[in-house]
């Protein structure tokens, strides 16, 4: 018997199934919202930080909001980009008592 994937056996959601998962998406999104919920207190999981995760849940949800024109880091200019970090390092300074230098070369690239 031959295992095949997943992928090898099943066509990829239609266009009208898309559009339906992403309006489940939003009626879900306005039901918490209405019942009083906030994604934090559902949406726990316990894992420890990576560089991939910081970026993807605290700094890209920073630069959204400060730049919701921007989808990409690699949009940021030079001025944006420090502002984005002083954001981010305000943020974790105040909430999580976390405030790094920015890494330079006279640091060794690493923040203190």
């Amino acid at each position: 018997m031959t295992l095949t994937s997943h992928e090898d056996t099943e066509k990829k959601r239609t266009l009208k199934q898309n559009a339906c998962l992403h309006s489940y998406f939003q009626q879900l999104a306005d039901e918490m919202n209405a019942a009083g919920y906030t994604a934090d207190a559902v949406i726990k999981v316990p894992i420890s930080f990576t560089a991939e995760n910081v970026k993807e849940y605290m700094c890209k949800p920073v630069m959204r909001v400060l730049y919701p024109e921007i989808e990409s880091t690699t949009e940021l200019d030079t001025q944006q980009l420090q502002f984005l970090y002083e954001n981010m390092n305000n943020l974790t300074g105040q909430k999580f008592g976390v405030s790094l230098d920015w890494p330079t070369r006279w640091n060794g690239g690493i923040g203190k």
